[in-house]
């Protein structure tokens, strides 16, 4: 009887024991999750760590540290500078063809209205090179997948994608797993949306802003005047620090007079004005084309050497979710659905002959690259893997930083 209560005394002790450091193993393993052992002078040298601690934004740090997605979406300046970069180190990439592009192509630049998906948010749409829609693209689903835990990040799903859409005419459908979260966000009513309840009163500062704007609308026949509720409003990573007032109309319908940057692409690719009325010729392309109606600008204002758009809610509204992808081939499916809308879009610029005399040979060589794994596939897949590298450093620095 002695000698097995001993034996359940040393049991006992071993499951202790034993429990201890499996606690100990899992601590260790947390701390050393987002700890890389990284250099100061890694720290000082990662451009994208650099831009969002410059920045003293308690709110953009938040955001950013959700994932290295979301530090991808808040640090645009320096991806562009980072382009710029592998230009001048690949000349080459200088010579592509270009037109009217997206900009800031990640795939989560999509939304469903009436249950319809379209790309969406055209606030960077400006001239560019082809290829660095394609680029933002690739990359940003590796950061979703990598975020999301998922292991296949070797596939090149977006390039795949666009090259069939160019070269073969060929379109994916896109997943209908999300038909159920779509359903549950189809005719909303807008006044009572959270987007418009929580939203504050206008602020003293953009006062001048409205007057103005409420003449601009007067001038262009929009529904929008001194009756009409305003409201300032801020939502995403990217609104964070730009103008953007709410209106609600007679119908319930919500109007968004929204900020965006002059010079969209940065230094990559700015345009040669600076004027802001100049600076609006470049939605035109998108403004009076028939297609992205219910995405689109309706119109671009400036005010005060600002540029703003003007876009019109829908009450049926949906955008992807990171937490409704429940798999890689989920994400992979989805992602080649977003870049054969890309690639729809940059031949609508190429098939636009006041735009380009050329488009019908622009198509055609753009296609004749395409088509080569070399030099073009493997130098975006490399460029796509090295910059995601970067960011997720710069990640994982980010959540040694807000550790301190």
């Amino acid at each position: 009887m002695a000698m097995r209560k001993t034996l359940k005394k040393i049991d006992s002790l071993c499951l202790t024991t034993l429990g201890a450091l499996l606690v100990s193993f899992a601590l260790s393993s947390c701390a050393s999750k987002h700890s890389s052992a990284f250099s100061e002078k890694e720290v000082s040298q990662n451009i994208y760590l650099q831009e969002l601690l410059s920045k003293e934004d308690s709110k953009l740090l938040k955001k950013a540290s959700e994932s290295s997605f979301s530090l991808m979406r808040a640090t645009f300046d320096s991806y562009l500078k980072e382009l710029k970069n592998y230009e001048t180190l690949n000349a080459w990439l200088a010579t592509l063809p270009s037109g009217i592009i997206h900009g800031d192509s990640h795939i989560k630049q999509v939304s469903w209205r009436n249950l319809v998906p379209s790309l969406d948010d055209w606030d960077t749409v400006s001239e560019g090179p082809y290829w660095s829609d394609i680029l933002r693209a690739e990359l940003s689903a590796k950061l979703m997948a990598k975020s999301l835990g998922f292991r296949n990040e070797d596939t090149y799903p977006c390039l795949d994608a666009y090259t069939k859409a160019i070269v073969r005419n060929e379109y994916p459908e896109i997943p209908r797993s999300f038909d159920n979260h779509i359903k549950a966000n189809s005719d909303k009513d807008l006044s009572t949306s959270k987007d418009w309840t929580g939203a504050q009163n206008l602020l003293a500062s953009q006062k001048p802003l409205y007057e103005g704007f409420l003449k601009f609308a007067k001038d262009n026949a929009f529904a929008i005047d001194r009756e009409t509720p305003v409201k300032s409003y801020s939502s995403g990573i990217g609104s964070l620090t730009k103008d953007k007032l709410l209106f609600l109309d007679a119908q319930n319908s919500l109007w968004e007079l929204k900020e965006v940057d002059a010079q969209p692409l940065g230094t990559f690719r700015p345009l040669s004005t600076t004027n802001p009325n100049d600076l609006c010729s470049r939605y035109n392309f998108l403004i009076k084309h028939d297609g992205y109606e219910d995405s689109k600008p309706r119109a671009c204002f400036s005010f005060d050497g600002k540029v703003f758009t003007l876009l019109k809610w829908s009450h049926s509204f949906y955008a992807l979710k990171s937490d409704h992808v429940q798999s890689f081939a989920q994400l992979e499916k989805y992602t080649k659905w977003v870049c054969s809308e890309l690639a729809k879009f940059h031949m609508l610029s190429m098939n636009d002959s006041t735009r380009d005399s050329q488009g019908g040979a622009k198509k055609r060589k753009w296609s004749m690259i395409l088509k080569s794994p070399a030099p073009f596939q493997t130098t975006i897949q490399r460029m796509t893997s090295e910059i995601a590298k970067t960011h997720e450093d710069a990640y994982r620095m980010l959540l040694l930083h807000l550790e301190k």
